[in-house]
């Protein structure tokens, strides 16, 4: 009898402590920095406009590598190994630091690029007649630098995606403002992909 409430007490002792865990590794996969969608403002829209190419039809013959053109993979001891740097919890202060004259006179300031350069119009898109619009999902910290970038909905082409996010991870913003404190956002940016016709 005794065995059995001793084994009872430990597989319950068990149970909930696998329940805590789980628990406590839900709560730190939330991130305090994703927003909801209704409090995600959306940017002006950026227009990349180029002129369609039309290419003619090329033959290239390319001459196919020899063994002794290949080079040869590296082994395990040549490669080294990077340690993995651990991941930091940011900790959203937004809520908990805020100017109070920011609520009563209305003087929030929305973010808006500093230094921003269009994202290139990709030649193989440009020569397919690819266009469309796609929607970023931007992250800007206090100091108006881009922590993350996503593709929140695409344009329909991976490779006008891709640019607009490439050129987007080096964009400088106005930070927003909560009065005078900067705070950081997340703003949903369009970027306009357009052909003109010859």
């Amino acid at each position: 009898m005794i065995h059995l409430k001793v084994l009872f007490h430990s597989r319950l002792a068990i149970s909930v402590y696998f329940i805590l865990t789980a628990s406590i590794l839900a709560i730190q996969l939330v991130k305090a920095e994703d927003f909801p969608d209704d409090q995600v403002e959306t940017l002006e829209t950026i227009e990349v406009p180029a002129t369609a190419v039309i290419q003619e039809e090329r033959n290239i013959s390319i001459p196919l590598p020899t063994m002794h053109d290949l080079t040869p993979l590296p082994t395990s001891y040549q490669v080294q190994l990077l340690p993995r740097e651990h991941v930091l919890q940011h900790v959203n202060l937004a809520k908990v630091a805020r100017d109070p004259i920011a609520d009563l006179k209305g003087t929030r300031q929305q973010v808006r690029p500093a230094k921003a350069e269009r994202p290139p119009y990709p030649q193989f898109a440009r020569e397919q007649g690819w266009e469309g619009t796609v929607v970023l999902r931007i992250r800007v910290n206090r100091e108006g630098s881009v922590d993350s970038v996503k593709t929140q909905k695409s344009s329909g082409f991976s490779i006008l995606d891709e640019s607009a996010v490439q050129s987007v991870k080096s964009w400088i913003f106005m930070p927003a403002k909560d009065g005078e404190f900067p705070i950081p956002v997340t703003v949903d940016l369009p970027i306009r992909f357009d052909l003109d016709e010859q």
